[in-house]
């Protein structure tokens, strides 16, 4: 079981590095290079040029612009018996040639470290970084957040843990300890998140393992007047399972997450919030995953927090050896506790890639993105962006 947790934070540094530039997303072949054994680095380019009809998230009077990418990133790994380490760095670069907007520069780190002295006994270690001039997507585990940020947000988070199992691998716990925070192109909304998490499986059968999770946060705003009217402990407590087949599996969690605001002014909420996701790779060339959320996420100052629904659907298809393409939708609906506001989030794509000299991908797609807000029943804001790209990526 130490090594599933080794492969999920292994998934999840490449998942969000998809995820995070995923307006154009690509799949490209980096060339790994062996430093020393059990050691590779591994380095990869992707320049885009984009037709953005919305290049700054406006409800009215919305302004369009091209403007050239150049995405490179480097990842380096290595493995041992007892030590494993895997790390990837992205930077988005963008222009506009015709000065509509300001040069950008998006950065995304992420780092991954095991260490297990004993075969029932590990330590786990994580650091995730993120500077990103704008925020539509989904994140990691395809759950979209029904609030687009137009300015820029910056996001470091770090983690460590321990982990026991069983010698039979069939039991697992682990206690985890991390902090992460939102840094907003507003200070009256950054907050700082300190948690702890108390993960527990046990493998009831091959194919079927139960969890049962423990989680509570400190979350603490930071430039906010009255502090008090937001700073809050959130606890939540889950039970889920997941059930693996060759081509499928199926994950599913259930809990309840309570807010306890240090106000006397706003009440203590209990929300129940759930998850389910499907992974299908009917075919070795082909590949459905789908998920149905409902979570709380912290608000825009004035609710409480946000209740949010949200549903996603992604198709992967390789046609030839040469020629694949990818299909995503995703939605996403926010009910603001404390207030009579709603706000919705839709965001549709296709990309295509062409493979050619063997290492190099041709790219083309579109995506787009709407949101609507809702105040006292009235409409209240519409955002709307379409978005058109062709790219070319490969090794360096």
């Amino acid at each position: 079981m130490l090594d599933q947790i080794q492969h999920r934070i292994s998934g999840r540094a490449l998942s969000a590095v998809t995820i995070f530039f995923a307006a154009n997303p690509t799949v490209s072949i980096a060339a790994d290079i062996e430093l020393f054994k059990g050691g590779t680095v591994s380095a990869q380019a992707k320049a885009s040029a984009l037709y953005d009809d919305n290049i700054y998230l406006q409800d009215t009077a919305p302004i369009s612009a091209w403007l050239t990418v150049f995405t490179p990133e480097i990842s380096v790994a290595v493995e041992s018996e007892k030590v494993s380490f895997s790390s990837s760095a992205v930077s988005r670069i963008g222009s506009y040639p015709g000065g509509e907007r300001a040069s950008f520069k998006d950065y995304l780190g992420s780092a991954d470290f095991r260490w297990q002295p004993m075969s029932t006994l590990g330590l786990t270690a994580s650091g995730r970084y993120s500077d990103a001039n704008q925020r539509v997507n989904a994140d990691e585990s395809m759950q979209l957040n029904p609030v687009i940020e137009a300015e820029r947000v910056i996001s470091p988070e770090a983690e460590i843990g321990l982990v026991a199992s069983t010698p039979s691998k069939r039991s697992q716990i682990k206690y985890s300890i991390g902090s992460e925070s939102q840094d907003f192109f507003g200070e009256e909304r950054d907050f700082d998140n300190d948690y702890t998490r108390l993960e527990i499986s046990y493998r009831l059968t091959p194919r079927v393992i139960l969890t049962a999770e423990s989680s509570n946060s400190e979350i603490t705003y930071k430039d906010v007047l009255d502090r008090d009217a937001l700073d809050s402990e959130e606890r939540g407590i889950f039970v889920g399972a997941t059930y693996d087949l060759p081509k499928t599996k199926i994950t599913a969690r259930y809990g309840k997450s309570e807010k306890n605001f240090a106000s006397a002014t706003r009440e203590t909420r209990s929300v129940p919030v759930w998850d389910v996701g499907l992974d299908w790779s009917f075919r070795t060339y082909s590949g459905f995953k789908l998920n149905f959320s409902k979570t709380v996420r912290e608000s825009l100052g004035q609710a409480g927090f946000i209740e949010s629904s949200s549903g996603a659907l992604s198709w992967h298809h390789q046609w030839t050896s040469k020629f694949q393409s990818n299909f995503a939708y995703s939605q996403a609906k926010g009910e603001f506790s404390g207030i009579d506001r709603e706000r919705a989030l839709r965001i549709s794509g296709v990309s295509l890639q062409y493979l050619f000299a063997d290492t190099c991908f041709l790219g083309a797609g579109f995506t787009s993105t709407r949101s609507d807000d809702e105040l006292n029943g009235f409409e209240d804001i519409s955002v709307e962006r379409n978005e058109i790209f062709l790219s070319i990526s490969g090794p360096l």
